[in-house]
């Protein structure tokens, strides 16, 4: 079984790229599904119960089609909305909610004793409309050129075993990144301490090459970059890596990840979730702004080409 390298930040875990048959797990397409055919159960005034027992299953069975973790069959739904008397607009967007439930989230195997926040923080990723990052020490995931994704993961394996391979870890990295394309692509707006831009990861060409790249992103219409100069002095609470994701169903919550040297930890409390969105956005007002972050990168790309590291 051939290990890959999940990493976020400077933060890696090693996980199975070839895995076993999986529990059933929530996602946020699945708890929509689950979320709606609750409110057309309660609109009815139906219970829990008789919901089982016109299904002639079990009151938990009927729970887990609700919280999402398990995805229903379309006849049992289509029982489920005659139950409740469902409009046919009701029916309709409850049949498009059921086949997008359907879409699979890529499931992650860690090591024992490895956090599963990590796994959520890498499903939540995939299922955003917006991640919202500050970046004190390294550049984001989403934004590493795969020279210098080599160089960290060189870094985080110096205390790891047993040694991933680097392409599959470099493919894994850049894989995740098709989040940035397509059709309906993710909205990322970083915000990138100035050191992010001094840290000599790898060597001057792979620095190089990342400011180019930094530079390149910057310029798609879904990536915000703005850099922290130090004049700015304390920004926020500098306790390290704060990711926060949006999902555009408004019913969906947003929730916040803090990273830390031994994993993370997610806040989901609507009120932190709150504070931190707001000292994002004060922290972004004190930021360069993205076309002066341009010129800065582009200042530091033409130190990095012509001499020592400043």
């Amino acid at each position: 079984m051939s290990p890959v390298i999940i990493q976020s930040g400077d933060m890696s875990i090693i996980a199975d790229s070839k895995l076993p048959n999986m529990p059933a797990t929530p996602t946020r397409l699945k708890k929509r599904l689950g979320r709606n055919l609750r409110k057309l159960r309660e609109h009815a005034g139906v219970t829990l119960r008789q919901a089982a027992l016109e299904l002639r299953t079990t009151d938990s069975s009927v729970s887990k089609y609700e919280s999402g973790v398990n995805r229903p069959q379309w006849p049992t739904v289509k029982t489920l909305l005659s139950m409740y008397e469902a409009s046919d607009e009701d029916r309709a967007r409850i049949q498009v909610f059921w086949d997008e439930a359907a879409i699979p989230t890529p499931y992650i195997r860690l090591p024992a004793g490895a956090s599963k926040m990590f796994r959520q923080l890498v499903r939540s990723e995939g299922e955003a409309s917006t991640v919202r990052t500050i970046a004190p020490s390294v550049v984001p995931g989403l934004l590493q050129t795969a020279d210098y994704a080599r160089a960290v993961h060189a870094s985080a394996q110096r205390s790891r075993e047993p040694k991933v391979a680097v392409d599959e870890f470099v493919a894994q990295r850049l894989n995740r990144q098709k989040r940035l394309t397509g059709p309906d692509p993710l909205h990322l707006h970083a915000l990138l301490d100035e050191v992010v831009l001094h840290r000599l990861v790898g060597d001057r060409e792979v620095m190089r090459g990342q400011l180019e790249h930094l530079l390149r992103a910057g310029e798609m219409a879904n990536v915000r970059i703005q850099v922290l100069p130090y004049d700015i002095g304390a920004y926020g609470s500098m306790a390290g890596t704060c990711y926060l994701f949006g999902y555009e169903d408004p019913d969906d919550q947003s929730v916040a990840y803090l990273e830390h040297a031994a994993g993370g930890v997610w806040v989901e409390n609507g009120e932190d979730v709150q504070h931190l969105s707001t000292m994002f956005d004060n922290v972004s007002a004190d930021a360069l702004s993205p076309e002066d972050t341009a010129e800065f990168i582009r200042a530091k790309a033409g130190i990095h080409e012509e001499g020592p590291m400043a």
